[in-house]
């Protein structure tokens, strides 16, 4: 380290000369990022600059490399024996892949550590805890390079200034090296399919069941007595099974609906407080208001149990395929991928009190005009993340993104293009994406409202571009996804995808 940066003397107090120059470069940095540096507090960890005024400083200076002020509280680190270029890298990675093409988290070797004013570290303390960093230098002549400024408002002697610099061509070049790699194992294996003339094509074990069990619901009142109906997994293929229990319970449905923002309502369904007797979690309970033919138009308690029983059977498939997912992500050695849930939920039949049998909690013969809702866990957000449409996905490549196109990529391969989701959409709940009310695309357009059958998951296809993740899960390409699908056409009687209107579900259903 050069004499002058470590501005100290012998007797451990700064020298006045090197004093002055380090506060001259502090007075540039602050204006260079356009004022005084940001207070931030007795904290473990404050940036003192926004994510907007970063993009700014990456456009205005050098190409390429960011530049972040830390002020790491060494008494309130969580994790005393993480080293503290690891834990700056941490804190910081949900902001990094937030961003537009930061599908990948930061590795080390592409980020470096200095201290305040562009002084090097001594190598020794690179790997060392934030404490042991303070400690290293208190024991030196230069310690004055890790005394707080003054002008900072940080606690005295508790706190270090850091100079945390990304250096995002290294990333980028990880990246591209990511796609490259995958790229050149798909024209291998492009070209020997074409000189064994073996077509590519994809093959499932998944199971598309037809059979939506119809269940009765009751007269709807808000002081309920209801019976629980699950859906549940059957065998490995995909099937799932809508089970009843046996015993009643009771609970309250709020009679005015969620407050939510025009761009957070749904189209089809009022959203209703729930609360269960006897259970310390909060529910919403769904019920359909609107069938396609607008909010004055009745829907009977046929088409509403009808439309929500396939709104279960989807959202507990987008369950079973998420699982899928993560083992094949673990299978490959991928762990970039963001952590997204799917939201549990389950129906409810609402039941008079005049057919509740004291020998038989949960009467078997429902009235046929019985109520039912769709009840899902309430969630701490109601603002609602589109990731695609019906039609259409989000253009997005920041990491979640770019996660949840990739597990719709997976889901049309593991089906070999029997099913693909759409209208993939979630809200934040305990700091982790919960997704909700999914639609989907199948071969026969009878999973529900929205399924526009081989159509939809032509255009699913088609909208799709395979990111970072696709390439890492060595996912098939476009090309085999869009063979598949004609295969699975020409095995329903050649249906052409064009000439199919999307299902709606109606009174008939």
């Amino acid at each position: 380290m050069p004499q002058s940066m470590c501005a100290s003397e012998e007797n451990g107090q700064e020298d006045p000369h090197a004093a002055a120059a380090r506060k001259f470069r502090h007075e540039r940095l602050q204006r260079s990022m356009g004022g005084p540096l940001q207070n931030v507090g007795n904290q473990q960890f404050g940036a003192s600059t926004s994510i907007q005024e970063l993009e700014h400083l990456k456009t205005s200076s050098q190409k390429g490399l960011w530049t972040l002020l830390v002020h790491p509280h060494r008494g309130a680190a969580k994790d005393k024996e993480m080293d503290v270029k690891t834990k700056i890298m941490a804190h910081y990675d949900d902001q990094w892949t937030s961003m537009k093409d930061h599908a990948l988290s930061l590795k080390p070797n592409e980020c470096s550590l200095r201290l305040s004013g562009n002084i090097d570290m001594d190598p020794a303390t690179q790997d060392m805890t934030i404490q042991n960093v303070y400690g290293f230098y208190q024991g030196r002549p230069d310690r004055a390079v890790v005394n707080v400024d003054s002008k900072l408002k940080l606690p005295k002697g508790t706190s270090m200034v850091f100079e945390f610099y990304i250096n995002e061509k290294l990333y980028m070049d990880r990246v591209a090296s990511m796609m490259g790699r995958r790229r050149r194992r798909f024209n291998r294996w492009k070209a020997k399919r074409a000189k064994t003339g073996v077509a590519g094509t994809l093959k499932s074990t998944f199971n598309l069941d037809d059979d939506y069990s119809a269940l009765t619901k009751r007269p709807e009142t808000f002081k309920v007595t209801f019976a629980t109906i699950r859906c549940e997994p059957e065998g490995t293929e995909g099937r799932h099974v809508l089970i009843k229990d046996c015993v009643s319970r009771t609970g309250a449905i709020e009679v005015n609906t969620l407050i939510l923002s025009v761009g957070d309502r749904g189209k089809s369904k009022d959203v209703h407080k729930f609360r269960i007797e006897g259970d310390t979690d909060s529910y919403i309970a769904k019920k359909i208001f609107d069938i396609g033919k607008g909010r004055g138009v009745e829907v009977t308690p046929a088409t509403n149990k009808s439309v929500l029983s396939h709104d279960l059977f989807r959202l507990k498939r987008l369950a079973w395929f998420h699982k899928g997912f993560l083992k094949r992500a673990s299978e490959k050695g991928l762990t970039e991928l963001a952590e997204f849930s799917i939201s549990e939920g389950f129906m409810i039949l609402i039941q008079e009190d005049s057919v509740v049998d004291a020998n038989n909690d949960a009467n078997d013969d429902d009235a046929p005009d019985a109520d039912s809702y769709l009840v899902e866990p309430l969630r701490t957000s109601s603002v609602v993340h589109k990731f695609t449409g019906t039609f259409g996905a989000s253009r997005g490549t920041d990491k979640l993104t770019s996660t949840i196109l990739a597990f719709n990529h997976y889901c049309m391969e593991d089906t070999a293009c029997l099913l693909a989701f759409a209208d993939l959409q979630g809200s934040r709940h305990g700091g982790g994406m919960v997704l909700f009310d999914p639609m989907t695309h199948t071969i026969k357009g009878t999973s529900g409202t929205g399924d526009h059958g081989p159509k939809g998951i032509r255009d699913t296809i088609n909208d799709h571009t395979c990111n970072i993740f696709c390439k890492a899960l060595e996912l098939s390409s476009v090309d085999i996804l869009h063979t598949a699908l004609e295969d699975r056409i020409t095995e329903e009687g050649g249906k052409d995808p064009d000439a199919l209107v999307s299902h709606q579900s109606s009174d008939n259903n």
